[in-house]
């Protein structure tokens, strides 16, 4: 698939990358392109699982603040469609869907993490930070989004990002459930592999 996706297969393993730098910020583009791709993968047959990740130092930064308000009223409706839309497709993946979150997962872009089945964040010189940080520029939560964000985190933990737009660091994160386990960035897509393997 052309566009902001790169996809590779070992073993019955897709690995689906965000490719839209610098932070792999959401357009919709890049959802269109998910919804499809996660769409297509669940009537695959010889595939096994998934792993996502993202390139760069981001894993997602959520929504492209600096195109999405440019967008008209329609293309605004049809965001909302697709983004609604795509997280249902990821969450609801009839395969194993393992995030390789290689960076920050902000806003829209933890909502993509916490739709992966199993979460890895890579540990490394800049540790991943999380957020879920719409209520800072007043962004309602589509309701697949919230619905992911009150199935995945604990009552605790979603409250304060989703009341005060907090990060949180690794270590939070991991003892908060945000992630499920951590590894050094260079063996973060080894690691990941071998999860969805098994």
């Amino acid at each position: 698939m052309a566009g902001h996706l790169a996809r590779w297969r070992t073993n019955g393993i897709e690995v689906v990358t965000l490719q839209r730098p610098p932070v792999n910020a959401m357009d919709l583009a890049l959802l269109e392109e998910l919804k499809e791709l996660f769409a297509a993968l669940a009537d695959d047959s010889s595939a096994r699982a998934v792993v996502l990740t993202g390139q760069g130092p981001t894993f997602c930064a959520g929504l492209d603040v600096k195109v999405v308000p440019q967008y008209g009223k329609a293309e605004q409706l049809r965001l909302l469609e697709v983004l609604n839309g795509t997280i249902v497709a990821v969450y609801g993946c009839s395969l194993p869907v393992v995030g390789a979150i290689n960076g920050h997962a902000i806003a829209g872009g933890l909502v993509l993490a916490l739709c992966c089945d199993w979460r890895i964040a890579a540990v490394g010189l800049a540790e991943p930070q999380v957020s879920l940080a719409e209520v800072k520029v007043a962004i309602p939560y589509p309701v697949a989004a919230i619905e992911v964000v009150r199935s995945e985190l604990s009552a605790h933990i979603a409250r304060r990002l989703v009341l005060s737009g907090e990060n949180l660091g690794l270590s939070e994160a991991l003892v908060g459930g945000v992630f499920d386990e951590s590894a050094p960035r260079g063996t973060l897509m080894e690691t990941a592999l071998a999860k969805a393997a098994r």
